[in-house]
């Protein structure tokens, strides 16, 4: 067996690595959102951000500082896994840490 094992992942949960345009997010926009980080490993990768999807609730400020709010899209009653280090059920963020899915 080799070292790593091959994952499909549906299309809605893949997202482009782009900013979005602040006209994109809206209340009520699914997003995917950083909250926790990879680790590296030697020969493996090299870490970083691990992102989630999410629904925005709330937009406060105007662009370039507007902070998004909202909340992860799924619990653990749906599987989702929620005991790693620095989870919380809900997000802020600012436009250059959100991510959607192409249409």
């Amino acid at each position: 067996k080799q070292w790593y094992q091959r994952r499909v992942q549906p299309v809605h949960l893949v997202a482009l690595n782009r900013i979005p345009d602040p006209e994109e997010i809206f209340v009520g926009q699914k997003v995917f959102f950083p909250q926790g980080d990879y680790s590296g490993t030697e020969g493996n990768n090299t870490g970083g951000k691990r992102y989630h999807e999410g629904v925005i609730t709330r937009i406060d400020g105007k662009h370039p500082n507007t902070v998004y709010s909202g909340h992860h899209y799924r619990g653990e009653a749906d599987g989702k896994w929620v005991t790693y280090r620095g989870y919380s059920f809900e997000f802020s963020c600012k436009l250059p840490d959100l991510r959607i899915a192409p249409n």
